[in-house]
């Protein structure tokens, strides 16, 4: 029995070409992330720089890792292997980065005399209908600065507050 010989010089290349690659999917993620969406000093404030960490450490060091660990000479084996360890690499980064997307700040509304966040994942969906096309939120877009006016009308006003303290739960 023959022992597989351990090529050194051969994995540090696959993993290096990993890093590669894995660098630049979180370059983009980093001008999403801390770019776009969390500019400072809401980084801070929403705590995103751990969650950016712990995509780093994912993405940077296991990813290549274990690219490093199960690299075979076996072209067919080796090529199945890095499928399943991209295949959970990126759905580890698109999860991350849906997350961060549907956490992130995508208005910031002055209402009487304070700020208030509003994220995508805060919107009822159900009325999206009454939505409006100039409050859009796309992906690429920062947090737009927006100001929030009560009704005239006393009986609106005092629902408006209500649905602000208390909305509604389903």
């Amino acid at each position: 029995m023959r022992l597989a010989s351990f090529d050194i010089a051969a994995r540090l290349r696959a993993a290096e070409v990993h890093l590669l690659f894995s660098s630049m999917l979180l370059a983009f993620a980093f001008f999403l992330i801390l770019g776009k969406w969390y500019p400072p000093p809401l980084d801070l404030a929403a705590g995103v720089l751990g969650v950016y960490g712990l995509m780093l450490l994912i993405d940077l060091l296991l990813g290549p890792l274990l690219t490093f660990v199960v690299f075979k000479r076996n072209r067919e084996r080796f090529l199945f292997d890095l499928g399943v360890i991209l295949l959970m690499q990126l759905s580890a980064y698109g999860y991350g980065l849906y997350a961060m997307a549907e956490g992130r700040p995508a208005w910031i509304v002055f209402v009487i005399d304070d700020f208030e966040i509003v994220r995508p994942v805060d919107l009822d969906l159900r009325k999206k209908e009454q939505f409006k096309v100039e409050f859009a939120s796309g992906v690429f877009r920062g947090p737009r600065w927006v100001a929030a006016i009560y009704s005239s009308d006393p009986e609106v006003k005092k629902q408006q507050r209500q649905d602000e303290m208390l909305p509604e739960l389903v």
